[in-house]
């Protein structure tokens, strides 16, 4: 695998990490609003969502500095609007994360 098809592949795996952290904030929406619907409840689930968002901040910021540095190394044979489209994905992708759950739409 190249350096591109590298960029390109970590750049795939933020956007599906970015995902997985949407769907675990949707689903612990939706135990907050059941558990408020019907507060009788007698079923007690272990909240492990601090847990799993902790684990892809983690995970995110990780393969994040890694790309980083991937992007920034000069022996890399990309052009520089090549070079200035992936730190443009890798920017929008860290707003994307940095805001998620709040009301800021990054596109």
């Amino acid at each position: 695998m190249n350096q591109e098809q590298r960029l390109v592949t970590q750049l795939s795996q933020l956007k599906d990490i970015l995902e997985d952290a949407k769907a675990i904030l949707e689903w612990f929406k939706l135990k907050v609003f059941e558990k408020s619907s019907n507060p009788s409840l007698k079923v007690f689930l272990q909240d492990d969502t601090f847990q799993q968002l902790t684990d892809k901040f983690v995970a995110f910021e990780v393969l994040w500095a890694k790309t980083s540095t991937l992007l920034k190394d000069k022996t890399i044979k990309l052009s520089q609007n090549k070079r200035n489209e992936f730190r443009k994905q890798l920017n929008k992708l860290s707003l994307q994360f940095f805001y998620l759950n709040s009301d800021v739409r990054i596109y």
